[in-house]
Parts: structure tokens; sequence; C-alpha cells
């Protein structure tokens, strides 16, 4: 299939700006789910519990995408646009000193109290430790006829370790507000760097899009996949 555009359905600028990187910036159109609610993890300590939950997200994503763009006009298959929806989690173990230890989902820092998470975060679950980032990502191809749209989903991990943050840094970062609206109330590629040991496994994958995954997957339905071809 030779769409002529890809469609992000995410309000994310880091996104926007990934995808970008291996798709011409004219081809693609930025077209969010129409609600931001989607379902939480508060209840889910397991990693299946926590998958299953990550691919129903991006599947309510997906579908609503899937509706605004059928419900515009009618296209054929050759022509009907590839839609790409994402959703990427923080998922650190709780401290060592609980009982059963088990895994917990950052999301981002409640308002408007989004100082007290973030210095919780960082020094019970993230300093001077691994914690992992998933990103589920789903593409969709269909014309307004096809009931059945051709599909790709995926889950990436990877693996961020965390300096031993002491009290200036924590303040510090704090001070620069960078947290708000971030998953695990840091941002790999601005300030939040300099708080990162390592990473293992894909960076933009941490950041919100892993590339490498996503132009493979992108192979099934667009050739080339790189600009300038």
């Amino acid at each position: 299939m030779n769409a002529t555009h890809l469609i992000l359905g995410s309000r994310s600028p880091r996104r926007l700006e990934l995808l970008s990187s291996i798709i011409p910036r004219e081809q693609i159109e930025v077209l969010p789910p129409r609600s931001s609610a989607e379902a939480g993890f508060e209840l889910l300590h397991t990693p299946a519990a926590i998958e299953q939950r990550l691919r129903e997200i991006v599947r309510v994503k997906g579908d609503d995408v899937l509706a605004q763009v059928q419900a515009r006009q009618p296209m054929s298959e050759r022509t009907a646009p590839v839609i790409v929806v994402a959703d990427t989690i923080v998922i650190a173990q709780e401290p060592r000193s609980a009982a059963i230890p088990r895994l917990t989902v950052l999301g981002q820092p409640a308002e408007p109290d989004w100082q007290a998470d973030v210095r919780t975060w960082f020094r019970q679950l993230l300093s001077d430790q691994t914690h992992e980032v998933w990103t589920g990502f789903r593409l969709l191809s269909a014309g307004a006829n096809n009931p059945s749209p051709d599909k790709v989903e995926q889950i990436v991990r990877s693996t961020v370790t965390f300096e031993s943050l002491d009290e200036t840094v924590l303040d510090w970062y704090i001070s620069t507000e960078e947290s708000r609206g971030k998953a695990g109330g840091y941002a790999i590629q601005g300030l939040g760097a300099a708080l990162v040991r390592g990473v293992s496994g894909s960076l933009t994958n941490v950041i919100g899009l892993p590339i490498h995954e996503l132009r493979n997957a992108l192979r099934k339905f667009l050739q080339p996949v790189s600009k300038g071809s």
C-alpha cells in the first residue's frame, strides 16, 4: 500500500519531532484522540497486567483516531493514511524494604501538588536505581469501507538507571518544572538527562516513540520509509 500521508494520533510535540526524523513533516497530519481520558494503572502491579492495560490504551487510541478518519470522506485502500498512536509508561519497583516487592507505574505527577509526587518518586523509586520504560505503539491503515484494517502492535522496553540524587539535585530539578506533564516526572531529552547514569535499549523509546522499531513496522505499509527517497 502506498499511503499519501501518516496521521499521528498524539498531542505530544516530542512524538511529532521523532516521527518527523524518519517521515517528511509535510506527510504527517496530527489528529489526537478526541478524549485525553484513559484507563489507569493504579491497581496493577504485575508485568502481565501492566502490559495488558498498555495494549488496551493504545487500541482505544487507535480506534478513536480511526473513527475520526473514516468519518471524514471515503478513501480507497490505496490512498488510505497510516495511523500511528502510542503510549509511554515508566515502571519502577517499589522499595526493597516492602514485604513483597512489586511494580508500580509512574504516570504524570498530579497537579497542583506535582512537586510532592516527584520528590517522593525520586527519593523512593528512582534515585540510584534502575527502572523500565515501555512504549506501546499501534499502526492502523484502513479505507472507509474496510471493517478490518491492517494493523501492527508492539511494546518496546528500555531500562534507565538514575544516579544517586541528593536533596540539592532534587531541589534543582524540581525548580526547573520540567517534571510537569512527564511520565515518571522527568524528561530524558531535556535537563533530566543530568539525572541519568545509563540507558539500555532504545533512547527514543524512553522519549516516547521507538524510532527503530517503528520504522521497521512501517515497512508493512510504506515504501520507502526515509527522508528524501
